[in-house]
């Protein structure tokens, strides 16, 4: 089995769209953020030339797109707020030339952050792009993020059967695992306090003897007591860009609080998300995904999705991702 190819941003969303404009049968989109912008823009036309071949297309996106249009931290999701109207022209378009378009998550919570499907992938025939961080929007595709592109149909069936489940009630998603040529697949299901995902990552954390911890936001609770008592690099923002201002002074209020030593100097927002364990006996084992591994997203219910591998090609190329956010402040030399 080919291993997966990590493609860094800004060139992820070209990729994106080289796939989507040969699609021959399906193109599975799930997303927290698909917004239509500039950086978009030949995203959705490619996926309605496709509609126009008979391609079925689904797309999968939270509600909270249009929280982070409309740049509020707190109150309902403003789904009628001017800021999104050009997105919801885009996706009304998509679905009237036959495109199956789901908005989920909860949209009149006090808390707009219970409930939502933070996971990310997308399916292209037989291609997918998965366990990265990356958001598609103007602001997400300009992060230091990544997607991960496999070639493989058993894969790319088992995502696309995902989503469809997430669709079609997203509530009471109950989560999925299985085992992988390539490692172990686990998708958080949506109940508060049920994140496999987290789980593994404390399990590793505590066999290890080294670490590297990359994420856009500090370790928290128990994992971070637990990294904090081994050697290892952890590498997030420090505050000084954010998408929004909460999330600024959330990560200065981390950064302040955390008593951690962070790595990341270099320019650019931070998205990625991956911690790559050392163990006893040398060998190495790498989570990747959109979980940033933090306890308060597993508290409120957040669909999430990444994969545990041991593949020596894919954790060199985590490694290397790595090596770049030391050595640039652009996110893809």
């Amino acid at each position: 089995m080919t291993a997966p190819e990590l493609i860094a941003n800004p060139y992820y969303i070209d990729a994106l769209c080289e796939s989507v404009s040969t699609a021959k049968k399906r193109i599975g989109v799930t997303a927290l953020n698909l917004a239509h912008d500039d950086t978009t823009h030949e995203l959705f036309v490619q996926i309605e030339d496709a509609t126009n071949r008979n391609v079925e297309v689904s797309v999968v996106v939270d509600s909270h797109i249009f929280l982070e249009l409309a740049n509020r931290a707190f109150g309902c999701i403003p789904l009628h707020h001017p800021t999104g109207e050009q997105t919801r022209a885009a996706y009304d378009r998509l679905s009237s030339v036959g495109a199956s378009i789901h908005i989920v998550g909860q949209t009149n919570c006090l808390n707009p952050y219970r409930g939502r499907t933070h996971a990310k992938w997308s399916v292209i025939d037989d291609t997918s792009y998965a366990f990265g961080g990356t958001n598609l929007y103007e602001y997400g595709l300009s992060s230091r993020d990544f997607m991960l592109k496999f070639t493989d149909p058993k894969l790319a069936d088992s995502l696309f059967e995902q989503q469809k489940r997430i669709a079609a009630d997203q509530t009471n998603y109950s989560g999925h695992q299985e085992t992988t040529p390539h490692g172990v697949v686990m998708i958080d299901s949506a109940l508060p306090n049920d994140s496999p995902i987290q789980k593994r990552v404390q399990e590793l954390a505590a066999q290890c003897n080294d670490f590297l911890y990359v994420s856009q936001y500090y370790p928290k609770g128990r994992l971070k007591r637990i990294l904090k008592a081994k050697p290892g690099k952890i590498y997030t923002n420090t505050g000084v860009v954010a998408p929004t201002q909460a999330n600024k002074y959330l990560l200065q209020w981390d950064k302040k609080t955390s008593n951690v030593d962070n790595q990341y100097t270099a320019g650019g927002y931070l998205h990625a998300k991956y911690v790559v364990f050392t163990l006893p006996d040398g060998t190495r084992t790498a989570i990747t995904g959109s979980h940033n591994f933090n306890p308060t997203g597993v508290s409120y219910g957040t669909i999430e999705s990444a994969i545990e591998t041991t593949d020596n090609s894919t954790i060199k190329q985590l490694v290397a991702f790595t090596d770049r956010l030391s050595a640039s402040t652009d996110p893809s030399q």
